[in-house]
């Protein structure tokens, strides 16, 4: 689910009606495929174990990849640089972020796991600064990190029961995914289209070993007609179209235009959890939401 970063190049201008109708069709893409993830992962695992769910996950993602970049003839990683680079974003950005959100949704409601999820952005400048290339926190971006946060706090108390798990491993899969993100900015010589599916291919293989060796994990609820159909929603729509559309959105409008996604990904989890699973709208949830965004809103903007 991590955006792929955006190429050196300055995007170009977007002034036509076609055009702007085609980056808000990116948009929407992006938006609804990382909103959506929620409420599909927190139907699968109702049957089937987090880690079978999230090894199947990669796999469908990793299949819808190869065959969209094959058919854009976008070449695989090549080289051990670029295959060292899939491997630890495999780890960091798919592997251990696909198995955290599905076992949070087993035990929180998926409006809430988009609700924590939207915290990428405040980890980010939180995390920055622990990473190379060390960049220094500006301190006008730890009030909106503080709003974010306190938002993390109100929805964790209103979550029920087993929420406060649940939200710990959704939060650590934001986590992930923000230092991913940091780290990728190492690699500013890559194609980002084939880092992108040499890291969910390197996520699924190392998933794999682990899902057949878990105590007591059977692969056969999870290909069941209903948690399988979810699991690849999850892997087509959630993970290998967003991403795509997110990567194109960023190459023609920019990261920070793309960055506005964070702001309605966790509405579209609430509104479709509510509506397809019957969660309810809490003003503690409506509350939680309004202020992670708005922390999210405040760590993104510009001066």
């Amino acid at each position: 689910m991590t955006p792929p970063p955006s190429a050196p190049s300055p995007p170009p201008a977007a002034g036509s009606l076609v055009e702007r109708l085609r980056l808000l069709g990116l948009g929407a893409i992006a938006a609804i495929g990382f909103g959506v993830s929620f409420p599909l992962n927190h139907v699968a695992v109702e049957s089937a174990s987090p880690i079978a769910v999230a090894m199947l996950r990669a796999w469908v993602a990793a299949l819808a990849l190869a065959l969209g970049f094959w058919a854009m003839g976008v070449p695989a990683p090549r080289g051990a640089r670029a295959w060292g680079a899939s491997a630890m974003l495999g780890a960091l950005s798919t592997a251990l972020p696909f198995f955290l959100l599905a076992a949070g949704q087993s035990r929180i409601g998926g409006g809430l796991g988009g609700v924590v999820f939207a915290t990428i952005p405040l980890i980010v400048v939180l995390a920055a600064p622990l990473l190379p290339p060390f960049p220094r926190i500006e301190a006008r971006r730890l009030p909106g990190c503080a709003v974010g946060l306190a938002g993390v706090t109100l929805a964790t108390g209103g979550g029920g029961e087993g929420a406060l798990l649940g939200v710990a491993m959704t939060f650590a899969a934001a986590a992930c995914l923000a230092v991913g993100s940091i780290l990728l900015q190492r690699y500013p010589d890559l194609d980002p289209r084939s880092l992108t599916l040499g890291q969910v291919l390197c996520g699924a293989a190392m998933l794999t070993p682990v899902t057949l060796l878990w105590p007591g994990v059977e692969i056969g609820p999870a290909l069941a007609p209903v948690p399988f159909a979810a699991i690849a929603a999850n892997g087509v729509l959630s993970t290998a179209a967003a991403m795509c559309a997110m990567y194109m959105l960023i190459r023609a409008a920019g990261p920070a235009s793309a960055a506005t996604i964070n702001f309605f990904t966790p509405l579209i989890a609430i509104a479709v959890s509510a509506l397809t699973l019957g969660e309810p709208l809490s003003p503690v949830l409506l509350a939680a939401f309004a202020a992670v965004v708005l922390g999210a809103w405040l760590v993104t903007r510009r001066r």
